[in-house]
Formats: structure tokens, C-alpha cells, sequence
């Protein structure tokens, strides 16, 4: 069979790179987080899918997502019904970080999840679900044979183009952009290759490279724009120009794109401008999913604030926790480490060994500042490391 069962650890798949994993609204969007998860809530590994439907709890759900909820349960073989219930599921994921919606997508797929060539657009969103639960491998294979069936599906591209990208397969990622302009998606195409730029350790070319695009886009496509916008305020940021970065991410939320990525991606460069008490209101109250309190966590930290609940100690449990594996949520653990445990040397560990499996730029970024904590010679072995790889992808 094509696809293994979803293992319960995967739910703690979804978190790794959250803190700079790139926007690209509303064509794809991957995501990764965490949140409390409810223990009531069964993984379609262990029932068939009505099963699990039925155990969902519906005061989580929105009065339109229930009512798609119910009929999926009287048919839950109906395409219709699980691809909208999916897709409804996967966008309150998104934007609240709440991995139980993520589980109910996941859920409402189970009957075509081992299908060699289910229909579309089920077959797409699969192989979105797999994109956002970071598992790259098996979204790759899955999009390159969706693609020889529907070869001129945008999406599919972008979506391919990301995985390869964050594997670190960069020459095969720069066909597909390639393929994207060559079809009369220019402005994609480009806006892909920027971000292969970004891989490439190339921020400041990157940065001016959007530029032109966001001035293009504005009156004419506002997804596109927001794209543009978020690859800006990363490019930004990656350079170490953090105002110009944090005038971004503002421009971002006004034209309505404020999700867990775009918030979390803010408060990072709010705490390195010093800005602690900015970016801890700029967390959504409430909320606990592993992201914002790992935000919140590092502004106690770095700068001395008093928080109603005892952050750092909620954190340290969640990932640290029995139910998470010892090769999961990778960047949050060094994050801690670095900036709320101050522990460079296992920062750094597990920095390279996640480094190994994941090569987006932030990935690299995230390396590059646990080597600094632990000294010059450690940082220039490792940029001489970085280097070396990024060489072979400049041509």
C-alpha cells in the first residue's frame, strides 16, 4: 500500500519549522504546529473513518462544520461531503493551530488514504495533509503521480516545488518553478524561485527580487500579493533587516492574512528588535497551542516579563513530554534550548541532526545560531559546512 497508517506521533510532526516556514496563501499553505490534543479524539488508524467521526467533539466545531460533520457520518463514503468536511478542517488548523482539526481531516480521508489514484481533488488534499504533516517523502511521491495524471494542475506544482525545496533537492524544485512560468504562471514561477533564493542563502537578491512583484501585484491579485508580502518579511528577516521585515509582516496583517505562521513569524522578529511586550500582545490569548506559548516562553525569558500562567514550565512539558518522540518537533526543542534554557550544546545537537532531514532556509538560520552560541570556531566550521552545500546549487 502507497500510504502507511497515520501514527500517533504524527501529530507531532506538524509543529517542526513553525517558526519560519513560508506563506503562500491560499494556493498552498503548510503549515506546522501544535496544540493540547484531546485524548478522546481516536486516530483513524485505530477505526474506520464513520467510527472516528463520530467521536469528534462537536463543541469544537463551528455550527457549518457540524452540520457537514453529521451528514459525513450517515455517508461516510461521499466524496462530496468528506472533501468539503476536510478541507473546512484543514483551514481551522490553520488558522488556530489546534491539531484536532488536523486529525478530523485526516479522519474524513481515511477511505481513500491507501488509494493508488482517488479522485482530484481528494487526491490533492491528501497530499496536502501530508505536505503539513511534514511528511515530505511520501507528499513527493504522491504529487509526481498525481502530476503524470494531471500534469498542469498549479497547486500540485506549488506544492511539490515546497516539498523538494525543504528536503533540499533545490535543482529539482527549480524545474518545477520552471514549469510554472513556462505555462503562462509567470508571476508564480518567479515568486517560487525566490524562495529557492532564500534556500540558497541568497536574502538580500531575494528581497530585491520580490520587491518588484509585491508593487505588481497589489491592485490585481491579492493571494498572489500576500505571497509576495510573506516571502518579503522573510527575506527581510533572514538579511538581519528587521524593521523592514516587521513593515511587512504589518502590511500582511492589514491585508487580512493573520494565521499561526503569519503571528508566530512576527513575534520572532518583534523579540529580536527587543520589542517583548509587542510581541507577547500580538499572541493570541488563549490559545496554547505550541508555537505561542514557546513565543511567550522566550519573552520571559529574554526579557524579564511576569506572565499570568508559568510559560516556561508549560512548555518544557509539552515538548518534553512522554507522547513526543525523541526525533520530534526538532526546532522547537532547539529554540528552547537556546533562548529559554540556554543550553547551546543540545541546541546545537539537535540543530545538526534536524539540519540532516530539512534544508528550508530557516532550517539552516536556526543551525547557524546554535553554532554561534557555542563560539567562533564552532560557527565557522559550520557556515564553512553550509557553504559548501549551498555552492552546488548556485549555477
Amino acid at each position: 500500500m502507497l500510504f502507511a497508517s497515520l501514527r500517533k506521533k504524527s501529530r507531532h510532526r506538524k509543529v517542526a519549522g513553525i517558526s519560519f516556514i513560508i506563506i503562500i496563501t491560499a494556493i498552498v499553505y503548510v503549515v506546522s504546529n501544535q496544540s493540547s490534543i484531546n485524548k478522546q479524539i481516536l486516530l483513524a488508524e485505530d477505526l474506520k473513518s464513520s467510527t472516528v467521526l463520530v467521536s469528534l467533539n462537536i463543541s469544537q466545531e463551528a455550527a457549518p462544520l457540524q452540520n457537514l460533520r453529521l451528514k459525513l457520518r450517515a455517508q461516510p463514503n461521499d466524496q462530496t461531503l468528506a472533501y468539503d468536511y476536510a478541507k473546512q478542517a484543514l483551514n481551522i488548523y490553520k488558522q488556530s493551530g489546534d491539531t484536532r482539526f488536523y486529525e478530523y481531516a485526516r479522519a474524513a480521508l481515511q477511505p481513500w488514504w491507501g488509494v493508488q489514484s482517488p479522485p482530484q481533488n481528494i487526491w490533492l488534499l491528501r497530499a496536502r495533509l501530508l505536505q503539513t504533516n511534514h511528511a515530505f517523502s511520501q507528499a513527493i511521491d504522491d504529487l509526481n503521480t498525481y502530476l503524470k495524471t494531471y500534469p498542469f494542475n498549479t497547486e500540485a506544482k506549488l506544492l511539490l516545488a515546497d516539498a523538494l525545496k525543504r528536503t533540499g533537492n533545490i535543482d529539482t524544485a527549480r524545474q518545477v518553478c520552471v514549469q510554472l512560468a513556462i505555462a503562462n504562471n509567470v508571476t508564480l514561477g518567479q515568486l517560487c524561485g525566490i524562495e529557492l533564493l532564500l534556500s540558497t542563502g541568497q536574502y538580500n537578491k531575494a528581497l530585491a527580487s520580490v520587491k518588484p512583484i509585491i508593487k505588481l501585484t497589489q491592485p490585481l491579485n491579492n493571494e498572489i500579493y500576500s505571497w509576495a508580502l510573506s516571502i518579503a518579511a522573510e527575506s527581510a528577516l533572514a538579511s538581519g533587516k528587521l524593521k523592514e521585515s516587521s513593515h511587512y509582516y504589518d502590511m500582511l496583517n492589514k491585508n487580512g492574512v493573520s494565521n499561526i505562521t503569519s503571528i508566530t513569524h512576527y513575534a520572532d522578529v518583534l523579540i529580536k528588535l527587543n520589542q517583548y511586550k509587542h510581541a507577547l500582545s500580538i499572541l493570541p490569548k488563549g490559545n496554547h497551542s505550541i508555537p505561542f506559548i514557546l513565543r511567550a516562553a522566550i519573552v520571559k525569558t529574554q526579557g524579564s516579563l511576569e506572565n499570568d500562567a508559568d510559560v516556561v514550565s508549560e512548555i518544557k512539558n509539552r515538548l518534553f513530554s512522554l507522547t513526543v518522540g525523541e526525533n520530534e518537533l526538532l526546532p522547537e526543542k532547539v529554540m528552547y534550548y537556546l533562548w529559554v534554557d540556554e543550553k547551546p550544546q543540545q541546541a546545537f545537537k539537535l540543530a545538526k541532526k534536524h539540519w540532516q532531514k530539512q534544508r528550508a532556509w530557516e532550517d539552516t538560520e536556526l543551525l547557524l545560531s546554535s553554532a554561534k552560541a557555542l563560539g567562533s570556531e564552532v560557527e565557522a566550521q559550520t557556515k564553512e559546512e553550509i557553504e559548501k552545500w549551498r555552492l552546488q546549487w548556485l549555477h
